[in-house]
């Protein structure tokens, strides 16, 4: 055994120990281990409108739970199964790099992945036409946005934004961006050349 600093605390939650920053969720809440003190919050549902999406592979967690019928070495298992699922927009051009420019801290609680100035420079042309964003958490991005904790816009007119709502932790998780390019087509009108002709006028 030996004495750490306060941030270097390892804690203990529902029979596993968590390390400092770690950060594990079930089915109704979400708790984060910091300081040696282990803070739980529960987690809010949200409905999202129906959109035409692609889904990618579900991540998926499987519970055993063993309960004796007629004798000690006699016994059922019920299986459960919890789902945490991510969903891909529709991008009818190419999807740019996923991007991440800031990462909140403690005397940065926010995180922001702005379009502005960047914009289309995240395409591989300017000339591109940003149709679709999608948003992702960096370290766990099989997570859907509706489990954070604090308040997270994710849009085409400003990117992301995501405000510490002081609930857990100490400042935002860190988010990041992709977006969807669609080229633009450009139409050429031709160009029409009238030649005028003039009559010499004689006098009599």
């Amino acid at each position: 055994m030996k004495c750490v600093t306060l941030p270097q605390c390892t804690c203990y939650n529902d029979g596993r120990i968590l390390q400092p920053g770690e950060i594990t969720i079930n089915d109704c809440e979400e708790c984060t281990c910091l300081h040696g003190i282990t803070t739980c919050q529960r987690i809010k549902t949200t409905t999202v409108p129906s959109t035409t999406l692609l889904t990618t592979t579900p991540l998926t967690s499987t519970s055993t739970i063993s309960t004796p019928i007629t004798s000690p070495e006699e016994t059922s298992t019920v299986t459960s199964t919890s789902i945490l699922s991510t969903t891909v927009p529709v991008c009818l051009g190419v999807w740019s790099p996923w991007n991440n420019t800031h990462t909140p801290t403690t005397g940065s609680p926010n995180d922001y992945e702005l379009l502005k100035p960047y914009g289309t420079k995240l395409c591989p042309s300017s000339s591109d036409e940003i149709t679709n964003i999608q948003c992702q958490f960096t370290d766990h991005p099989e997570w859907p946005l509706s489990v954070s904790p604090d308040r997270v816009t994710c849009n085409t007119d400003i990117g992301l934004i995501c405000m510490y709502s002081g609930n857990v932790g100490h400042f935002c998780s860190d988010y990041r961006i992709r977006v969807c390019c669609e080229p633009t087509e450009t139409t050429t009108v031709p160009t029409t050349t009238t030649e005028s002709t003039t009559s010499p006028t004689t006098e009599e």
